[in-house]
């Protein structure tokens, strides 16, 4: 399964969207958002969210894509193949080594 993270805006007068963020419940929500992830992590898949609660599910999701790409990229020097293109593609990117 591919992590998906779906951002949205909401009109706070017509929309029955919470006051408050549905992840933190303390900030006031910003964003309507839909996502599905693969690990087993316990949080809503859809829901209202602040600013800075959908930062975290941002970077949330660049970890994990940055584990696939470093998955990827061991895989291929396995095999015994050229990885130095993914390998920086992936630093440039992610600005990890």
């Amino acid at each position: 399964m591919r992590d998906t993270l779906c951002f949205s805006m909401f009109d706070p007068l017509f929309s029955d969207a919470p006051s408050r963020c549905d992840l933190c419940e303390n900030k006031p929500s910003v964003f309507q958002f839909r996502s599905a992830t693969s690990d087993s992590e316990a949080r809503p898949a859809k829901g209202f969210c602040c600013a800075e609660c959908a930062s975290l599910l941002l970077g949330r999701l660049e970890r994990a894509e940055s584990l696939v790409w470093a998955e990827e990229e061991a895989s291929v020097k396995a095999e015994g193949a050229d990885a130095s293109e993914l390998h920086r593609r992936r630093v440039t990117t992610f600005g990890i080594k």
